[in-house]
């Protein structure tokens, strides 16, 4: 019998029957922040040890009850497992906001949500410890973004903070010094709300950022569009291409969804489709030492790689 030259360690899913190796959960997470399904993660795993390093490594499907070292657990045990990955590593970043807030930090919870069509219906928010990059929270699907809305929202946040933590919202929520959004109407004055929900004598500060006003320009482009368009009468010059073009002229513009297409072949969240070209726009902004910001807290939420986060 041939002689194994992988270390011992990297033989196998499993270090004993009972015990899998904590490379693979974290391998399986770092997987899932990419787009991946677990079941296409665990498949990904199989077939990059299998193919590449010979192994004999195999799924388990939805069972436990039948394995050996090199069967990986089934979908329902790694979702658990990752679920404590989560929380134990939330339960350090309040750590490390107790632990900055003592050295006299600054903390700022940045935040942006959306229900626009096309683009899903969520949350995400971050904490920020002076200028360092954020630490992300848990993206939360949403309704309606109304200041309550909002509010109730922010409050999540802090609750699984303060749960995983052991200790009350309000103890969590009182480190934070000020709340960065954009200017839209329904986010100005959730602190106050927030600051009456945990009996706080002074609402944390509020400060409105201006990307989301360069970012306006599609929303302002797309209702000045759709008046010359209509001169243009756009849905005969439509009839003269190859392609059906599927454009909802009550909310948005053919201009309108010709940038979205553009934008969306540099976006972080279709890296892994094989039009995208967001990796040769990384490398196009580093050749001309250009710096960005955007996506930082999704990045950060979905695992992408610090290196990819500057982008």
């Amino acid at each position: 019998m041939d002689k194994d030259l992988l270390p011992q360690e990297f033989q196998h899913i499993r270090l004993s029957g009972r015990k899998v190796r904590d490379d693979f959960y974290t391998t399986i997470a770092n997987l899932s922040g990419k787009g991946l399904s677990i079941s296409e993660a665990s498949s990904a795993v199989i077939e990059v040890g299998n193919t590449m390093f010979g192994r004999s490594w195999k799924s388990a499907g939805e069972s436990d009850e039948v394995f050996d070292k090199d069967t990986v657990p089934s979908t329902r045990s790694i979702r658990t497992a990752l679920q404590q990955i989560e929380a134990q590593s939330l339960c350090l970043v309040v750590e490390k906001l107790e632990e900055e807030k003592e050295k006299g930090k600054m903390i700022t919870h940045a935040s942006d949500s959306t229900t626009k069509k096309g683009v899903g219906q969520f949350m995400v928010q971050g904490l920020h410890v002076g200028q360092d990059s954020p630490f992300p929270l848990p993206i939360l699907p949403i309704h309606r973004e109304t200041t309550e809305d909002i509010a109730m929202q922010v409050d999540m946040g802090f609750e699984i903070l303060a749960s995983v933590r052991g200790v009350s919202v309000e103890d969590v929520y009182k480190l934070v010094d000020a709340h960065m959004t954009d200017s839209t109407e329904h986010n100005k004055g959730f602190s106050k709300l927030l600051a009456e929900m945990y009996n706080l004598e002074t609402p944390a500060g509020q400060i409105f950022c201006g990307t989301h006003t360069t970012l306006g320009f599609s929303s302002a482009m797309n209702k000045v569009m759709r008046l010359v368009e209509a001169d243009m009468k756009m849905e005969q010059v439509l009839q003269s291409f190859m392609v059906d073009l599927d454009v909802d002229s009550k909310n948005a513009s053919v201009a309108g969804q010709a940038l979205d297409m553009c934008l969306k072949l540099v976006a972080p969240e279709y890296s892994h489709k094989p039009w995208n070209r967001y990796r040769e726009f990384l490398l196009f902004l580093e050749q001309r030492q250009v710096s960005s910001v955007l996506f930082s807290y999704k990045d950060s939420r979905l695992d992408v790689s610090p290196g990819q986060q500057q982008s």
